[in-house]
């Protein structure tokens, strides 16, 4: 497992040189890239110019948002599909090789029913392609938080979502592991435990904030049982980013230093937490 950082959970958008800066501040190992920026650069440089810059920080390029929708109608999705193409190889390239697609909430045309049919189709597409430059991809569910008003709203829960994606039959499909999700739904750890490798791409590692009973920074209530989750994600030897996320007004309203900082003291303070326990 590595600390991974990610801009946009903090609603920063910087360019790429300052990223790595605010990563190396915050005393993580990788960072997510933002595809329309890494596209741009790769056009106006190279890719060996991008990888020359996360090796001049000793930072690691680590995923990416599927940039449309995995819910488009068929045509639309199939276009996207060709013009994800182009970007593979620049990704491939630069190794940033976990791409993350984030499940709608609902719908005004598709019932739940409908869509669930016609998932595995959607992931088993977008993975196939995937494994030809050597990426994975994590499915992700929706908090549910902030949810409009949709004809069909949709439900989904970590089991069904890794079934789903044995439904799909692709060897590089999986989750995105969000704490503060396995924590709504009851804190079971054998959801987790009986998971491997190969089945999570991603993890969120938030607590719950229960002032307004959303995200906050990994252990600042200690309301999530995190050590315990980082415990067994060693034990099914996972290797994969783990990222501190948080909802929290403030995050958005401090200045970038300061939000990169405090969020990698946090789950620094995760870390050396679990470490001391095993």
């Amino acid at each position: 497992m590595f600390k991974n950082l990610s801009l946009r959970t903090f609603a920063i958008r910087t360019e790429m040189r300052e990223s790595l800066r605010l990563a190396t501040l915050g005393q993580f190992e990788a960072i997510d890239i933002e595809v329309d920026q890494v596209a741009e650069m790769c056009q106006k440089h190279s890719s060996s110019y991008i990888k020359g810059m996360f090796d001049s920080f000793d930072i690691r390029p680590t995923a990416w948002y599927l940039p449309f929708d995995i819910s488009l109608p068929a045509p639309d999705f199939q276009q996207e599909i060709e013009h994800l193409k182009a970007f593979l190889p620049r990704a491939q390239e630069i190794n940033a090789l976990r791409v993350l697609a984030l499940l709608p909430s609902g719908s005004d045309a598709s019932p739940y029913k409908d869509f669930c049919c016609l998932l595995p189709q959607r992931i088993s597409a977008i993975a196939g392609l995937l494994e030809q430059y050597g990426c994975r991809i994590g499915i992700e569910i929706p908090s549910q938080q902030y949810v409009k008003p949709y004809k069909h709203i949709y439900s989904f829960s970590l089991d069904q979502v890794v079934d789903l994606c044995k439904t799909a039959a692709c060897i590089n499909a999986g989750i995105v592991f969000d704490t503060f999700l396995w924590h709504r739904e009851g804190s079971k750890i054998e959801t987790l435990q009986k998971l491997n490798n190969g089945n999570i791409i991603y993890v969120k590692a938030s607590d719950q904030d229960n002032n307004y009973v959303g995200r906050c920074l990994p252990g600042r209530t200690n309301t999530v049982n995190l050590p315990l989750v980082m415990k067994t994600l060693t034990d099914i030897k996972y290797d994969g980013p783990v990222t501190p996320v948080s909802e929290e007004p403030r995050m958005t309203c401090l200045p970038h230093e300061i939000a990169v900082i405090l969020s990698g003291g946090y789950l620094s303070y995760i870390w050396k937490k679990f470490i001391t326990q095993t």
